[in-house]
């Protein structure tokens, strides 16, 4: 089960690379008991519910292409119950400026909970800390 587990962080990270909003969405469990704190996000608190990660993902069909690259380092999956598992990784994300072609890069800690739902891992609640200095 860490494999599969494992192919949910790897698909987020899919997600982001190729600006594939559905993608993301298809990640998360559609329930109002979702919870989300990943940035970037407008709203520094906690998102709720799955409609409310879903529009803070709205971003990913805004972005030009090839302008934001995560790349996924020491995933680790800890399997908590045989249907219910956490997923902890580092990001680096670069953004680069599509009119200066500056780069930022930030280094991201991200932790997902996830569970089996109906057969398939789910995101029930994940958080993202930005761990560059600003």
């Amino acid at each position: 089960p860490e494999e599969e587990v494992l192919e949910v962080e790897k698909n987020f990270v899919k997600a982001h690379n190729t600006n594939d909003y559905e993608l993301m969405c298809s990640l998360y469990w559609k329930s109002p008991k979702t919870s989300s704190f990943v940035p970037p996000q407008d709203n520094p608190f906690l998102i709720q519910g799955s409609e409310e990660v879903e529009n803070g993902w709205k971003f990913l069909t805004e972005i030009p292409k090839g302008t934001f690259a995560i790349s996924l380092h020491h995933p680790q999956v800890t399997m908590i119950k045989d249907d219910v598992a956490v997923i902890t990784s580092y990001n680096n994300v670069v953004y680069t400026d599509p009119s200066t072609k500056m780069q930022t890069i930030d280094h991201i800690r991200h932790t997902a909970v996830v569970q089996k739902i109906g057969g398939k891992w789910l995101i029930v609640h994940d958080h993202g800390s930005n761990l560059s200095e600003k």
